[in-house]
């Protein structure tokens, strides 16, 4: 039977001194355990059992987070995609199940959201229109307002409710979709413009024309920050729209960067 150890020193000697058990630090009794003496520096048959302590440490510690906060979480299922977050406040960034990367246009995709949902509701005659909390008077030319008298007709059927105020002005009470009212001047303008450049076209040509517009103008910005829920939203109905990849302007929507893509750009492959 061995005589138990004096206090500050080991069983089997090794004249490894240890600080009484009230002087130890936290934590310091059990990394003695596990790793057991430390490892002479110059001493030639103990690199490879210094090198195993060292993988020992790093595979036992807990590792820290890459990213702090909120991006912890998981990325966000959206059906066969995985969103991966927000660039410049303007890109949403995705990843399908083969690896590749999608870069997707928030302007883009939401104005091609409002124009498809402006056509849908004209075509059955459901335009949703929006009351303004004030009514905007929008001053116009003696051009302009002809213009305005020439297509009132079909900027009511499109979701405006408006008439002639005064003899050089127009009120707006209701406009369609999701129109900012800093919006609605420099809308019923633009729309009012095209009514005059587009008065030898097809009264379906025009509304195509108007809807370009009205859904520019109700479309989410690029520079402007969104909620995770309504990035989320704006890519499930995007990636719902069915060969559709360009907006009304014929501006891609979508750019896909494949994995093999990825690897030559990164020269993992030629």
């Amino acid at each position: 039977r061995l005589a138990p150890a004096p206090v500050g020193r080991r069983a089997g000697g090794a004249g490894v001194e240890h600080p009484p058990e009230a002087q130890r630090q936290p934590g310091q009794r059990l990394a003695g355990a596990l790793l057991g003496p430390r490892p002479d520096a110059d001493h030639p048959l103990r690199l490879q059992d210094r090198h195993r302590l060292a993988q020992v440490g790093v595979a036992g510690r807990q590792q820290r987070p890459l990213f702090g906060g909120g991006q912890q979480r998981q990325p966000l299922s959206v059906g066969q995609f995985a969103y991966l977050g927000q660039v410049a406040m303007t890109y949403l960034v995705l990843r399908d199940a083969s690896g590749a990367l999608l870069l997707l246009d928030q302007h883009a995709a939401h104005e091609r959201l409002k124009y498809e949902e402006l056509k849908k509701d004209i075509a059955s005659k459901q335009v949703v229109s929006q009351m303004l909390i004030e009514p905007v008077i929008v001053n116009l030319t003696g051009s302009e307002m002809t213009a305005y008298r020439d297509n009132k007709q079909l900027f009511d059927d499109i979701g405006f409710e408006s008439e002639e105020f005064g003899d050089d002005a127009v009120i707006v009470r209701s406009v369609p979709g999701e129109v900012e009212l800093g919006e609605v001047e420099p809308l019923v303008l633009e729309l009012v413009a095209q009514g005059e450049e587009l008065r030898k076209e097809l009264i379906t040509e025009k509304n195509e024309r108007l809807l370009y517009t009205i859904a520019c103008k109700s479309a989410v910005k690029a520079n402007m920050r969104m909620s995770k829920i309504e990035m989320e939203t704006l890519v499930r109905n995007v990636l719902r729209l069915k060969n559709i990849n360009t907006c009304p302007h014929g501006r891609p929507i979508i750019v896909t960067m494949s994995k093999k893509e990825l690897e030559k750009e990164f020269k993992r492959i030629v």
